[in-house]
Parts: C-alpha cells; structure tokens; sequence
C-alpha cells in the first residue's frame, strides 16, 4: 500500500517556508513509514507531473496544505487535469468546511474520503490525556465528529 501526502505551501509562499513546511511533512512521512510499514512520498503541491505519477500508483491521498481552508476555501488542492481514481482513499487535514473542495471532487470521483475532522478528535483527545492523565470520556470524543 502506497500513501501519497500532498505538502508544501501554495502560492505566495516564500521557497524558505516551502522546503521548511516539506520537511515537516517528510518528517510525518517517516513517522508514517516507521509505524506502519507503509511506503510513503511527499509530493510539494507545486509538481504537477510527479503529483500525477505518484497518484496514479497510490492508494492513499493525504492532503496537508493549507487549500481548502480559511482564505484558499473552494479552492482545490490538486492542480488541474489530475483526475482522481475512485479506488484511492483520501483524507484531507482541513475540517472547516465540513466539505472541503478535495472531499467534494473524491466523492464526486467514487473515492472514500474523510475531511480532517477526526485527526483533530483525535489530537483533543491525546491532548486531554496528556493535560488531565485520563482517557477523554468516548462521550465526549464522539461528539467531536
């Protein structure tokens, strides 16, 4: 199984900030690799074609950049002419809107597809083990959704 995690900066960003925010996701990408066995690549969101050939042979999409959020909302992540496989998974770390253009083009295409709702669930509920020593109620974890 193959995960493709689409990172970087788009637009306007200063080629510091770019390799600086791909770093971080190779970081994540390493961490992915080391706990899972998975094979993944990160792929900066400026390169069409390696997005594309990537994507053609992946099995997971994992969206990291900021398109789809905030000031970029409707905006899609993956440039033009990349179509999507329906047989991909994809999870997009934006949560606001509850259907970011990424979700909605996946579904349109026949993908699975989760917005970044539950990574943020979860990182609340690692958060409150960590502040109170205790599990968050799965009351309280679930409402998050």
């Amino acid at each position: 199984m193959k995960v493709v995690i689409v990172g970087g900066v788009a637009g306007g960003a200063t080629a510091a900030a770019r390799i600086r925010r791909l770093d971080e996701h190779a970081e994540f990408a390493g961490k992915i690799k080391e706990n899972t066995g998975l094979e993944c690549e990160v792929i900066d969101i400026a390169d069409k074609k390696r997005l594309a050939d990537e994507l053609s042979q992946g099995d997971v999409l994992l969206n990291m950049t900021d398109v789809g959020m905030g000031p970029k909302e409707g905006q899609p992540p993956l440039p033009g002419g990349i179509e999507l496989d329906p047989r991909i998974s994809v999870m997009d770390a934006i949560y606001k809107p509850d259907e970011p253009e990424l979700i909605r083009q996946s579904k349109q295409a026949g993908a699975r597809a989760a917005n970044g709702r539950a990574m943020l669930a979860c990182q609340g509920a690692r958060s409150f083990r960590r502040f109170t020593g205790r599990d968050m109620p799965e009351s309280v974890f679930r409402s998050l959704f």
